[in-house]
């Protein structure tokens, strides 16, 4: 989950709206589709091996990969 995810979630628990909750996550699946893998597949294609060891260390999301 990204800190703005987390964020959201947070504030659609703390001001109690539902609604927020419901789009949360068509929009955290929407941005890993259209964003994060068309990202990652340049960069890798890019940058090679280095990026490859680089995204096998560094978390994606909070403390996971």
């Amino acid at each position: 989950m990204t800190m703005n995810a987390a964020h959201d979630l947070g504030c659609a628990l703390l001001f109690n709206l539902p609604w927020l909750l419901i789009l949360l996550v068509p929009a955290l699946i929407v941005c890993r589709v259209v964003l994060i893998r068309p990202e990652e597949r340049y960069l890798a294609a890019k940058f090679g091996q280095t990026y490859q060891a680089y995204a096998a260390t560094a978390p994606r999301w909070i403390g996971r990969r």
